[in-house]
């Protein structure tokens, strides 16, 4: 290797990682970084990318390249952190950055591919390939940390909004959004209780409504057998062979009965032997149309079914029952078998068979969640498995010995058809039909209430009761990413009760504006121990503005004693360059710390975060609407500029 590779140069540089079968080019970097710099690069990139896929490592590689190719560029021209890195690479062997100079390049580089109207890095205007560019890019940083290469700790930041399509929400979400959760008035916890005790109550009416009209088909079908098995009923064949002498207008008018000497004791008990012989595929010694008139006489197929099988609306309360039960996807329990229990029950479970329909490629990567039923019914109603044995004798009719209709849970036969099905079990149709028939019910009534705001309501509600942490949910939903379980578990909650603040706030706006931040926030319920740890948690610094009048003063107070919460002296909010400034720092920090602990710890934000949000947002709110507007797009237009070019921070918060 030449001491000096700037002397001579190659025309161009390959490396090859073992097992890759396409080379990694770093030509472009000779001309600024040189040989000897590319070298440390595929000794580095060699090593980590040795026990990874060849396209994964190639996704990893293309934005670091990019990133040192900018630097370089720039570094060559101008003067500043990447004139310095530029240099430091090029000129010594194992020479790394400070952190100073690497933190601003990272954040200038992030801030680069997350903005849409620059394409250095990518073409694409989809803030979904923004952000997986900027993964991408972490991900392959990291890599040449590992080979000291560059400072630990310091990795791109932000996240563009890439959702096409609203967050998944849960029961009390919708419960909020129609107006019939209140939490004006109550403080975080309060509300985030409110809301937690909403979800479980409307998930507890859920299973009621459910229970109930499955209960109405086990009753009735017990009844059924009861009556049915009555040693003074006449036997069918009896009853179809006496039959042949009658006409079917008498058949259709119930007169053959008269005829046949049967009294009305016995009627219902002939008109469901009918109707179950009939489904189960049977012949009839006067035929199937006298036997069907004499039956519909007493009943309809309709209203007979429940007594000798399960009703469409018995399917839907039984499958949505052990939706609830379980809490997982819907194609897994759509698939259940018949013989559905794995060992034995431990700690008030039943761990159940789950085979979701996957490709054979997707399914080694990524194993089924394990799903579970309750053993032990509840004050609510019963257990998951009261559930399933329930229903398994309610289908026993419709069963035969192989075939489909053995091996699986769930099967139904339409009223009056004598067809079996196994497929398409969960259809919107039922569901639809099951909210019409409870449209009237105080809780749940006249809602949009889908499969999926089901599965989201119960992992709020596990996850409030301290059942599941993030990463079980996250299994036991199917998801690939944390922040997607995020958006099922607790974002709505978050949201609403973000949303409700904020309204406090601007709606109490002369009293929290001219009063500073720590009364704002006392008005919003924090207590002086989280007033306390603010400070000490480093935050001050973004709520500076806030911070009006420091000298003391007496408190004004009303006729009957208490505390005036309007101060004369403080009714005005100094709108000042530097108060906007630290405003929109504190609003962006803010935004930031969700970002991250989205992926982290969501209910420590909600804990801890969520009022200083609400806070930060109200001001800003209030100022976007104020003859101050121009001013504060102004200085958020500067601000932008300035986290762009690195002479910009923002605050730290931990």
């Amino acid at each position: 290797m030449l001491d000096d590779p700037l002397d001579e140069k190659p025309s161009e540089y390959v490396f090859y990682v073992p097992g890759h079968h396409h080379g990694y080019h770093l030509t472009v970097l000779l001309p600024y970084f040189g040989t000897r710099f590319c070298d440390r690069i595929a000794q580095a990139w060699t090593q980590s990318a040795v026990f990874e896929g060849m396209q994964t490592s190639q996704n990893y590689f293309k934005p670091v390249r990019k990133a040192l190719l900018r630097i370089g560029q720039t570094g060559s021209c101008s003067e500043g952190a990447e004139s310095r890195i530029l240099t430091g690479f090029r000129d010594s062997k194992n020479w790394v950055p400070t952190e100073y100079d690497w933190e601003q390049i990272v954040s200038t580089l992030s801030a680069a591919i997350l903005d849409l109207k620059d394409n250095s890095f990518i073409e694409s205007s989809k803030p979904t390939s923004r952000n997986k560019k900027l993964e991408s890019f972490r991900a392959g940083l990291r890599w040449l940390c590992l080979a000291k290469m560059i400072p630990a700790d310091i990795e791109p930041s932000g996240r563009l909004e890439d959702r096409n399509h609203a967050p998944s929400k849960c029961l009390a979400t919708l419960s909020y959004e129609a107006g019939r959760l209140k939490l004006s008035g109550l403080s975080l916890k309060e509300a985030a209780k409110a809301f937690a005790q909403r979800n479980r109550d409307m998930i507890n009416e859920l299973k009621t409504c459910l229970w109930g009209e499955m209960l109405d088909n086990l009753r009735l079908f017990n009844l059924g057998i009861q009556i049915t098995e009555d040693a003074n009923v006449p036997t069918l064949d009896y009853v179809t062979s006496a039959l042949q002498k009658s006409s079917n207008v008498h058949c259709r008018t119930g007169q053959a009965f008269e005829t046949m000497s049967i009294g009305d004791e016995h009627r219902l008990a002939i008109a469901i032997k009918v109707l179950k012989h009939r489904a189960a595929g049977g012949s009839f010694l006067c035929g199937e149309e006298k036997a069907l008139r004499l039956a519909a006489s007493v009943l309809s197929h309709k209203n007979a079914q429940m007594y000798f099988e399960a009703s469409p609306e018995s399917l839907n309360a039984a499958f949505h029952l052990v939706l609830l039960d379980v809490g997982g996807n819907v194609q897994p329990i759509e698939d259940f078998p018949f013989d559905l229990y794995l060992g034995r029950p431990r700690r008030g479970k039943q761990q159940v068979r789950s085979a979701k329909n996957r490709s054979r490629k997707t399914r080694k990567k990524k194993l089924d969640p394990e799903l579970y039923l309750s053993t032990k019914a509840s004050a609510d109603g019963p257990s998951g498995i009261e559930i399933v044995e329930g229903w398994k004798k309610l289908t026993a009719a419709m069963r035969s010995e192989s075939g489909p209709t053995a091996l699986r849970l769930w099967l139904w036969r339409e009223p009056g058809k004598k067809r079996v099905g196994t497929t398409n079990v969960a259809l919107d149709d039922r569901w639809k039909a099951f909210l019409r028939r409870h449209s009237d019910n105080a809780l749940i009534g006249k809602l949009p209430i889908t499969r999926q705001v089901l599965r989201t309501a119960i992992a709020n509600s596990r996850l409030d009761e301290g059942d599941f942490d993030m990463r079980i949910v996250r299994a036991l939903l199917g998801h690939s990413a944390d922040s997607t379980t995020f958006e099922y578990m607790s974002e709505g909650g978050v949201r609403a009760i973000l949303n409700n603040l904020i309204l406090e706030f601007l709606t109490g706006w002369e009293a929290i504006a001219s009063l500073g931040i720590d009364d704002a926030a006392k008005y919003l319920g924090v207590s002086d121990d989280d007033l306390f740890q603010r400070r000490q948690l480093g935050f001050e610094n973004g709520l500076a503005f806030a911070a009006l009048n420091d000298e003391p003063q007496d408190e004004p107070t009303t006729t009957d004693g208490k505390r005036e919460l309007l101060v004369p002296s403080a009714r005005v909010f100094s709108v000042t360059a530097e108060n906007l400034v630290t405003l929109e720092l504190a609003r962006r920090a803010l935004q930031a710390q969700m970002e991250r602990l989205i992926n982290l710890n969501p209910g420590r934000f909600l804990r801890k975060w969520v009022t200083w949000f609400a806070i930060i947002e109200g001001y800003c709110q209030k100022l976007q609407t104020s003859g101050h507007r121009v001013k504060f797009r102004k200085v958020c237009e500067t601000i932008d500029k300035g986290l762009a070019s690195g002479s910009v921070a923002l605050p730290v918060l931990w």
